[in-house]
């Protein structure tokens, strides 16, 4: 189970990056995907602790 979830938290990281790097968006919503992204790099690694 939690491998299932460490592989979507991952799925969602690169989906986010990808985004990042079109970088056709706003500011705001750069932000927001900045802040998603800690947010999953802080749960990826507590996820690979576990």
């Amino acid at each position: 189970m939690m491998k299932r979830r460490l592989e979507a938290l991952k799925r969602e990281r690169e989906q986010l990056l990808d985004e990042w790097t079109s970088d056709k968006d706003d500011k705001d919503t750069r932000l927001k995907l900045l802040v998603r992204l800690m947010d999953l790099e802080e749960e990826i690694s507590g996820q690979d602790i576990a």
